[in-house]
């Protein structure tokens, strides 16, 4: 018999173990490398969708708000925000408008997903590049990976128009919860408003109460152009002509954007050009009593400098005051003269006794002077809900809008004519007193606002 040979199989076993082995660290690599990767790049698409929607509201501010505020570095300091920081160079932010292309690493990023038609200059666009250091990888040669991301959004600017379709009197009053919350637009006493140049909107319908009521029958509210529409319903409206129509379409508020508050820097002064002389100069700035600070009240002539009044304790002119813009005494002039009032806090009170000449910054030259400033009177912001009472003498004058969109208006006075060269607008409006109102409404004369801005992230 022949010796039957036996193959030595010594080793083979320490073969399969490295091969099994380089198998285990390619998989540990992959587990511990991939996930730093994935995460990076998980990380990075949520800092392009936050960079890019803060971009997107820049953009949009700036048009809708009149804010100076650089779109492209608010995209940048958010994606900073989450890491993200271009001056690293191994990390690469860029941001664009849809027509013009991203090219990062010699890779070109379009903006992908955009409506059919869409206007590409309202979409912006960010791209992302960062680099991902691998650990256990470059056993096998693999030193970095790096993760592009994107993102899209709309950033449509505004449509410039007039507040409220253009309405001479705007109530917007939307609670009308129960009786007695509030006539969103009330006539009374002997007063008569004549209205040119557009109508008056009562934007409310109360499920409990009229919206337009009038008390009594001596007053009247005659509009020449464009009528009264009541949203809900009126009562007694005999002095109304033409009458009310009710039950009409209203205005959407949330169609509107403020305006930014201004930021008065400085503290305004208010100083008597010489002793017991009764006439004082204001200059423009913040003030935190009530304007004008003239102590003990009584007769005064207050000529109002060219510029912003932020006033942190309302405003209140006594009867025996003069509170005018025309610095010279020959009619507005836009190059030097006119004062925009943001009541920041406390009411308005023009006394019926008080003389009263006041007309809108209706021309700037600032850049830091929003453009939705311009022809604004009166400006009190919707966390003050001020009571704001319009009167003076016969002859006094009002030029430029008044937003007040959560106060209460009362039209008040105790005869003669008073001029309202404005624009009203308020949560409610009562008209009251024996004064003649004559508003006269003009697009030229008021001021604009930006309608539907909107901003949008782009799957």
């Amino acid at each position: 018999m022949k010796k039957q040979t036996q193959l030595k199989e010594r080793g083979q076993a320490l073969v399969m173990i490295a091969v099994a082995g380089v198998v285990l660290f390619a998989f540990a690599a992959l587990a511990i490398d991939g996930s730093a990767v994935f995460s990076d790049r998980r990380h990075s698409q949520n800092a392009s969708d936050t960079a890019i929607l803060a971009a997107a509201l820049a953009k949009v501010q700036n048009e809708s708000k009149g804010m100076n505020v650089d779109w492209h570095q608010a995209g940048l300091d958010r994606a900073k925000d989450n890491s993200y920081d271009d001056i690293d160079p191994e990390i690469v932010v860029q941001l664009a408008e849809c027509n013009v292309p991203i090219t990062v690493d010699g890779k070109t990023f379009t903006c992908q997903g955009l409506p059919q038609n869409a206007v590409q200059t309202q979409y912006i666009h960010i791209v992302i590049r960062s680099v991902v250091h691998l650990g256990l990888a470059q056993v096998l040669g693999w030193k970095t990976i790096t993760n592009y991301t994107d993102a899209v959004s709309r950033a449509t600017e505004p449509i410039v128009d007039s507040w409220f379709d253009g309405y001479a009197i705007a109530s917007l009053h939307e609670g009308c919860q129960s009786p007695g919350d509030g006539d969103p637009f009330q006539l009374g006493g002997n007063a008569e408003v004549n209205i040119f140049g557009a109508g008056v909107l009562v934007n409310a319908s109360c499920p409990t109460q009229d919206s337009l009521v009038q008390t009594g029958t001596s007053s009247t509210m005659v509009t020449t152009d464009g009528g009264t529409c009541v949203v809900g319903t009126s009562d007694n409206t005999t002095g109304v002509s033409p009458a009310p129509v009710e039950g009409c379409t209203g205005v959407d508020p949330s169609q509107y954007q403020l305006p930014a508050p201004p930021d008065c820097q400085n503290a305004g002064t208010l100083t008597e050009t010489f002793h017991n002389s009764g006439i004082w100069i204001a200059t423009p700035g913040s003030f935190n009593s009530t304007f004008p600070p003239i102590q003990g009240g009584g007769s005064a002539i207050i000529k109002v400098t060219k510029g912003v009044y932020c006033l942190n304790d309302g405003l209140s002119v006594n009867a025996q005051q003069t509170l005018t813009t025309d610095l010279d005494g020959d009619g507005h002039d836009g190059a030097t003269e006119g004062a925009l009032f943001y009541v920041e806090n406390g009411d308005v009170t023009f006394n019926g006794g008080a003389d009263i000449q006041l007309h809108a910054i209706s021309q700037t030259t600032s850049s830091t002077f929003s453009p939705y400033w311009i022809n604004l009177l009166i400006y009190v912001p919707e966390s003050n809900e001020a009571d704001i009472e319009i009167s003076g003498n016969s002859g006094s004058n009002y030029t430029g809008t008044i937003l007040a969109p959560t106060s209460h208006v009362h039209l008040l006075g105790n005869g003669g004519t008073v001029g309202l060269n404005s624009q009203i607008i308020s949560d409610t409006v009562k008209i009251s007193g024996s004064t003649e109102f004559e508003l006269n409404y003009n697009d030229s004369e008021q001021a604009v606002i930006p309608t539907n801005p909107g901003i949008a992230l782009i799957d």
